[in-house]
C-alpha cells in the first residue's frame, strides 16, 4: 500500500525540481516496490560561490595572488549563470598547545606583518557586489601555527551549519572551495587529547559577531562521515584545491563525498580560477542521488534507463532535460540474524532520498508485521520439523530446547552447548550466534566469524575513523589487506611514490622510506616528510645568533673575541668559495667593525648550530676603496718633508 504527493516539474523555472515530493509506502518482509522519480536541473541556476582558505604563513603567497584575482573569479562565475553570490573565510587551528605557539608575543604577531593565530573565520558573508569582496579582501593578513596539519574540518563544519551566518540561498546550488597546501586534522587523532580538548563536536554554528568560531578550545574536530554527512543535508559540494605536496591526502578524502571535486593548485595558487572553470563543468555534468536516513529493515536502490552511471555512483546528466529514475525499495526480512518484526525501531522511518543540488523526495516508509493469514494455518508439532516445532508460513518455528532449519538440534543439555563455549566464556557462542548440534551459527550476516564467532568483523583496527583503512577488509579480527598495501590498518602503501623528493630521490638523502614516510637519520624542526629543508622554517634571526661567533674564530675580531670565543658551539671552516644560497640554509654578509670589511659566510645541516654544525667562511673580505682614505692626510703631511 503506498500514497504519493505527486508535482508537476515547471521546466521554465531556474531550479532543481523532483517528481514526486512525498511518498508513503508499507511493505512485507521481503517484499519490493518500484516507482519512477523524475529529476529536472536546469540551464542555469543561482550558484553560491564559498572560498574557504588555508592562512597559514605558507599561504601568503596565495592569497597575494587571490586578492588579484577578483575580477577573473567574477568572469568565471558570470559564465556559469548570471544570479551568483561568492564570500571567503579563512582558517588556520585550534589556539591551543601543540597547535599553536602559545608564547605572548608569538599570539600577538606569530610571523612578522601577521594577524593573531585563529581557528576559524568567516570574513566575507555570501554577496552579490564583488567590488565589495574585493575591496574586503585587501585588508586581509596572513597568520600561523606550529604543526603543519591544519584545522579546516573545523571550518568546513562551521560553514555548513551556520548557515545564515554564510548567507547559504535555499535553491541555489553550493560551492564550497577548499584551498590548503597541508594535510588536515580529523576527530581524536590525538592532537587534542594533548591540548586537554575530549568533547566530540556538537555538529552546531558557534560563531560570534565577528564571525570567529568560540568553541575551538573545548570541542573536538569532525570525523570525516560528519562532514560527508553534514554537507549532504545542506546541499554543500566540496572543490578541493590543493598543493601537489597534500594531495595525496585528499585524494582520498574527496571520494567519500558523493559529488565533489579534486584540483592541484600551483605553489602561488596562481591557477585558482582555471583549476575552479574546471571543476564547475565537471560537476554541473554529474547527479548523485542517495538515500539518507533509510532504516536498517529497508534497503534503497537508484537506478536509470537514460543516464550512464559514473564509477562514484552518481550519473551523467545532460542539463535542461527531465532525466527518469527507477527505485527500488525493498524490505529485509532478517537484520543481523534478527527477524526484522523483532526490532520495531528497524522497521519504519522517513527516508529522504536526495539529489546532489535540491532537498529531494521524503519518502514514509514502514514494514507491515501484522499476522498474516497462513500464520493461522500452521501445522502444530509438524513432522517437516521434526515433530519439535510448528510449520508456519513455509518455516519451522522450533519448540523451547530445540533449533535448526528442521528444529532436529537440541539446545537445551549442557553436552549439546559444550563444544560451542570458548575456554573462560559461559555463553555459546560468544554470544554472538546460536548453538546447533554443537556448530555456531553467527548472527549479523557475515559481521561475526571464528568457531566460537569470537571475531567482530567490524572491530579491525582503523585509520582516520575507516576500518582497515578503507584499503581491505576485516577477517577474523584482522585485516585483509589489498594488494599494494599492509600493515596491521592497512595504512602502509608498499610503494615508496609518497617519499620520493623533487629531484627524484628517496627522502633527499637524508632518511630512508619505511610505511610510506620518510624517517629522517637528523629530526629537525626545520626537515619536512621527505627530509628536505623547509628553508622558510629557519629562524629569521639565524645570521645574527651565528655572527659573533664567526668574526671571532675567523678574524678574531668582534664583540667576543678572546676568551668568550670559546664558547661559540659550532665549527668555522675558511673556504676559497662559498656555495649559491639556493643550496645551503643561509647565507650571510656583515660588516666587519675593526676594519671596516663585510665578510661572508654559509651554513649546512639542518639549521640547528651545535657542536656536529660547520659554518663555512669566505677566506677573503670585501673591502671598499674608502678604506684606504685614511693615508690621504698622512700623505699630505709627509710630502713637504719627502720634497727637501
Amino acid at each position: 500500500c503506498g500514497g504519493t504527493e505527486e508535482s508537476q516539474i515547471d521546466t521554465t523555472l531556474r531550479r532543481s525540481q523532483m517528481s514526486p515530493q512525498g511518498l508513503r509506502v508499507r511493505l512485507r518482509p521481503g517484499e519490493e516496490r518500484h516507482f519512477e522519480l523524475e529529476v529536472f536541473e536546469p540551464l542555469e541556476s543561482p550558484v553560491d560561490l564559498y572560498i574557504l582558505m588555508d592562512f597559514s604563513n605558507s599561504m601568503s603567497d596565495d592569497l597575494d595572488n587571490l586578492k588579484k584575482m577578483g575580477q577573473n573569479l567574477a568572469r568565471v562565475l558570470s559564465q556559469l549563470t548570471s544570479d551568483y553570490t561568492i564570500g571567503f573565510g579563512k582558517f588556520v587551528d585550534k589556539v591551543s598547545v601543540p597547535q599553536t605557539d602559545m608564547r605572548p608575543e608569538k599570539l600577538k604577531e606569530p610571523w612578522p606583518n601577521s594577524d593573531p593565530p585563529f581557528s576559524f573565520k568567516n570574513v566575507i558573508s555570501l554577496t552579490e557586489d564583488v567590488d565589495e569582496f574585493r575591496n574586503k579582501l585587501q585588508g586581509e593578513r596572513i597568520s600561523g601555527n606550529l604543526d603543519a596539519p591544519e584545522g579546516g574540518f573545523d571550518a568546513i563544519l562551521q560553514t555548513a551549519v551556520c548557515t545564515r551566518d554564510i548567507g547559504w540561498r535555499p535553491d541555489s546550488t553550493h560551492l564550497l572551495v577548499f584551498s590548503t597546501e597541508s594535510a588536515f586534522h580529523y576527530e581524536a587523532d590525538g592532537a587534542n587529547v594533548l591540548a586537554g580538548i575530549m568533547s566530540r563536536n556538537d555538529e552546531r554554528c558557534h560563531l560570534d559577531t565577528t564571525g570567529t568560531y568560540t568553541q575551538y578550545r573545548t570541542q573536538d574536530y569532525p570525523s570525516v562521515p560528519t562532514l560527508v554527512r553534514l554537507l549532504a543535508k545542506h546541499n554543500i559540494i566540496p572543490i578541493f584545491a590543493v598543493t601537489n605536496y597534500s594531495y595525496s591526502y585528499y585524494e582520498k578524502l574527496h571520494t567519500y563525498f558523493p559529488v565533489s571535486s579534486l584540483g592541484v593548485l600551483q605553489e602561488d595558487s596562481s591557477n585558482i580560477v582555471e583549476l575552479l572553470e574546471e571543476a564547475f563543468n565537471r560537476i554541473r555534468s554529474n547527479l548523485d542521488i542517495r538515500a539518507l536516513d533509510s532504516p536498517r529493515g529497508l534497503r534503497t536502490e537508484v537506478t536509470s534507463k537514460m543516464f550512464q552511471k559514473t564509477r562514484t555512483g552518481s550519473f551523467h546528466i545532460r542539463r535542461g532535460e527531465v532525466g527518469i529514475y527507477q527505485v527500488q525499495l525493498r524490505a529485509l526480512e532478517h537484520v543481523d540474524g534478527t527477524h526484522v518484526c523483532q526490532l520495531p525501531e528497524d522497521q519504519k522511518g522517513n527516508i529522504h532520498l536526495k539529489p546532489s543540488f535540491s532537498d529531494g523526495l521524503k519518502m514514509d516508509a514502514g514494514i507491515i508485521c501484522d499476522v498474516c493469514t497462513c500464520e493461522l494455518q500452521k501445522e502444530v508439532r509438524s513432522a517437516r520439523c521434526s515433530f519439535n516445532g510448528d510449520f508456519v508460513c513455509g518455516q519451522c518455528v522450533c519448540s523451547e530446547g530445540w533449533s535448526g532449519q528442521t528444529c532436529n538440534c537440541s539446545t537445551g543439555s549442557l553436552s549439546d552447548i559444550q563444544p560451542c563455549l570458548r575456554e573462560g566464556e559461559d555463553k555459546p557462542c560468544s554470544g554472538r550466534g546460536e548453538c546447533q548440534c554443537g556448530h555456531c551459527v553467527c548472527y549479523g550476516e557475515g559481521r561475526y566469524e571464528g568457531q566460537f564467532c569470537e571475531y567482530d568483523n567490524f572491530q579491525c583496527p582503523r585509520t582516520s575513523g575507516f576500518l582497515c583503512n578503507d584499503r581491505g577488509r576485516c577477517s577474523m579480527g584482522q585485516c585483509v589487506c589489498e594488494p599494494g598495501w599492509t600493515g596491521p590498518s592497512c595504512d602502509c602503501p608498499l610503494s615508496n611514490a609518497t617519499c620520493i623528493d623533487s629531484n627524484g630521490g628517496i627522502c633527499n638523502g637524508r632518511g630512508h622510506c619505511e610505511c610510506g614516510r620518510c624517517h629522517c637519520h637528523q629530526q629537525s624542526l626545520y626537515t619536512d616528510t621527505i627530509c628536505e629543508i623547509n628553508y622558510s622554517a629557519i629562524h629569521p634571526g639565524l645570521c645574527e645568533d651565528l655572527r659573533s661567533c664567526v668574526q671571532c674564530q675567523a678574524w678574531g675580531t668582534g664583540e667576543k673575541k678572546g676568551r668568550t670565543c670559546e664558547e661559540c658551539n659550532f665549527k668555522v671552516k675558511m673556504v676559497d668559495e662559498l656555495k649559491r644560497a639556493e643550496e645551503v640554509v643561509v647565507r650571510c654578509s656583515f660588516r666587519d667593525e675593526d676594519d671596516d670589511c663585510t665578510y661572508s659566510y654559509t651554513m649546512e645541516g639542518d639549521g640547528a648550530p651545535g657542536p656536529n654544525s660547520t659554518v663555512l667562511v669566505h677566506k677573503k673580505k670585501d673591502c671598499p676603496p674608502g678604506s684606504f682614505w685614511w693615508l690621504i692626510p698622512l700623505l699630505l703631511l709627509l710630502l713637504p718633508i719627502l720634497c727637501l
